[in-house]
């Protein structure tokens, strides 16, 4: 009962409360009103400044400390990071860390050896033994491995991310990312309901999930450049399945206010998708151009190479210089594997025979 009172008129101590809380906004007056703040309780301030954005005021509180525990070295680490100082963000971090085994720090040190490139995967699998309820530290391990190559750990780390994205829903972005990281387009689409970002609108229309795609990326696309190509490619796909119609034309002119928008693109996918808008408003010859274009651009991009090859076949012309052309331009095995499958396709073993 004694320390309800005292809690009742010492506005810091109200305020470490609300902060233990998760309450941020509402400790930052009460620390703002105690007449007295010892040391630790100022570093908490700062913390709190800092959770609402006030970074100017958590430096000028950790000014004030001459030496900073681990959360004085917590808030001074994100002030570092939010500053590009990823390297001093870090010794921060791991210097907190040894103070004080805190979870956030542990975050603090997986992400930024992330985005310094700096042996991230001892630090992220650490972070999720310290955090095993949190979405954002699988997501970050997934990462991690994924980058090292390491896809099946990178899949089990999101597929342990997705059953705690409930409590962390603002995981869903990264897990999301992750997903397509390791050619799971169907596992990041499923994640439609819980974030509205450009990869999982372009996982979606990946899975041919064309209209949930469109309810993503059509708001992001008249900013976003990914999310507009991505809109491109879901209105041509619709221009495709119509034959001559009025709908064919509205269709047709919705797909175009998307290649206008990407008017200055050279992308070999944009190029790839405006050559079919044109093939399918009746220009061929634009269409061939423009993929001819594309493969210039990017000479590994698989799908106009086969829409040269399949508008020389359409014409009866001979297939098969287009097929050398395109397995010299380009040594991926990914991409000699598909041109060498659709070339049997075309001329069979035993037809050459």
């Amino acid at each position: 009962m004694w320390l309800a009172s005292l809690l009742a008129c010492n506005p810091a101590g109200k305020a470490d409360e609300r902060l233990a809380q998760g309450l941020p906004e509402q400790a930052v007056p009460l620390y703002a009103d105690a007449d007295e703040l010892t040391d630790a309780q100022r570093q908490r301030y700062a913390r709190a400044l800092l959770q609402t954005d006030a970074v100017e005021g958590a430096r000028r509180q950790l000014d004030q400390v001459a030496t900073l525990d681990a959360t004085g070295l917590l808030v001074r680490g994100a002030l570092h990071a939010r500053a590009g100082e990823l390297k001093s963000a870090l010794t921060d971090f791991e210097a907190g860390y040894a103070l004080s085994p805190m979870p956030e720090l542990a975050h603090d040190i997986c992400t930024t050896r992330l985005a310094l490139d700096d042996e991230p995967i001892p630090a992220c699998t650490r972070s999720v033994e310290v955090n095993p309820q949190s979405a954002l530290a699988y997501a970050a391990l997934a990462e991690a491995a994924a980058r090292s190559g390491a896809d099946q750990a990178a899949r089990e780390a999101l597929a342990a991310a997705v059953g705690h994205l409930d409590a962390e829903p603002q995981a869903a972005a990264w897990v999301a990312e992750g997903w397509r990281r390791v050619g799971e387009d169907g596992a990041a689409c499923d994640l439609y309901a819980l974030a509205q970002t450009v990869d999982i609108g372009l996982a979606c229309l990946a899975e041919g999930q064309v209209a949930r795609a469109i309810d993503v990326l059509e708001p992001l696309g008249d900013t976003d450049q990914r999310a507009a190509a991505g809109m491109l490619r879901a209105r041509v796909e619709g221009v495709e399945v119509l034959g001559a119609s009025a709908a064919k034309a509205i269709a047709i002119e919705r797909a175009a206010r998307w290649d206008r928008r990407l008017v200055d693109s050279q992308d070999a996918q944009v190029l790839y998708d405006r050559g079919r808008l044109a093939r399918a408003d009746g220009e061929a010859l634009a269409a061939e151009t423009l993929w001819r274009q594309a493969v210039t651009e990017a000479p590994c991009t698989v799908e106009p190479w086969l829409a040269l090859i399949d508008g020389a076949q359409r014409r009866g012309q001979p297939t098969e210089p287009l097929f050398s052309e395109a397995l010299a331009a380009c040594s991926v095995p990914f991409f000699q594997q598909v041109v060498e499958t659709r070339a049997r396709q075309v001329d069979p073993p035993a037809q050459r025979e």
